[in-house]
């Protein structure tokens, strides 16, 4: 039983829509159970699949966390952002210098958008597509780095300070997405703002998707 317990637990972890659907009680367990057996060549009795199912311990948690996270969502500010393009210098251990060149460019105070995130070897900058020359150019004596265009951005401003302390904040944004078949390119906590970067071609679902969420789906 413990073995059988494990495997199913297992498998509903791994797909965020069957664990959406367990959470909100919208799945029948007897039919769930079928399905990971015939699916999964399960060899276990439906039975014993039905009691593995029942005692998630997710489902639990959820249920506990979920007038928190819905809290944090639900008054948010949506707003959206296209022709985005990200720069990874990768590697570089004069990686300050790049910084502080980056920071000399005083246009993105005012009209143009520059996030930045610093590991201890790379730098990854977001930038709009006007901009982007400007950091190649800045870029151009570096060893290595990457350049990915057509991103689109999220940008959610909650009115929860508590956003970053509440489990299951950023797991919800993914599972969201997820569920909808769209993959996240970069996921950025600065509360109160949660910043989410997709392709560009994603954008408008991945928008309907967040402000399903905001509305307490």
């Amino acid at each position: 039983m413990t073995n059988i317990t494990q495997t199913v637990w297992n498998l509903i972890s791994q797909d965020p829509t069957i664990q959406k659907n367990l959470q909100k009680n919208l799945i029948n367990v007897r039919a769930l159970a079928k399905y990971l057996i015939t699916h999964h060549g399960l060899k276990a009795s439906i039975d014993s699949v039905i009691s593995a199912v029942r005692r998630y311990p997710s489902s639990r948690t959820f249920k506990e966390n979920v007038s928190e996270i819905k809290e944090v969502f639900i008054s948010a500010n949506i707003s959206t952002k296209n022709n985005l393009a990200c720069l990874v210098l990768r590697n570089q251990s004069d990686i300050q210098r790049y910084l502080s060149e980056i920071t000399k460019l005083t246009d993105f105070e005012k009209r143009e958008t520059l996030r930045m995130i610093k590991g201890k070897n790379n730098l990854k900058i977001v930038t709009d597509m006007g901009s982007l020359q400007k950091i190649k150019d800045i870029f151009s004596g570096a060893q290595q780095f990457e350049t990915k265009e057509g991103l689109g951005e999220i940008r959610i401003v909650t009115s929860d300070i508590k956003a970053d302390k509440t489990k299951g904040v950023a797991a919800r944004i993914s599972n969201e997405l997820l569920t909808n078949d769209i993959n996240i390119s970069e996921l950025i906590f600065c509360v109160p703002e949660i910043i989410v970067y997709v392709d560009q071609k994603d954008l408008l679902k991945a928008h309907e998707s967040i402000m399903q969420l905001c509305k307490g789906g």
